[in-house]
């Protein structure tokens, strides 16, 4: 049996027309961000697995690195016709 207050979730996503591979790095190197580059079968993108302890104010942080390196990307030709969303493939861990 689970109980919600156990529960942490995994999610692998991608943004159209943004490499994956440097998005990672970007969010590494310039935010201190960690996430992992997964490729699964015909999946790819960044899995990320925010803890049952983390914190709204570290959520936030995250999103809003994400927002920044997405922009910053984009500037660099990496991301013309990209759309804000991506493939989203998620799982709750127990």
């Amino acid at each position: 049996m689970t109980q919600s207050a156990h529960i942490a979730g995994v999610v692998l996503f991608s943004i159209e027309g943004v490499d994956s591979k440097l998005f990672e790095r970007e969010l590494r190197e310039r935010h201190r961000v960690h996430v992992k580059y997964r490729q699964i079968r015909h999946l790819q993108g960044l899995c990320v697995s925010p803890g049952v302890y983390m914190r709204k104010s570290e959520l936030d942080d995250f999103v809003a690195a994400l927002a920044r390196v997405v922009d910053a990307l984009r500037g660099l030709g990496g991301a013309p016709s990209a759309s804000p969303t991506g493939s989203i493939a998620s799982a709750a861990l127990t």
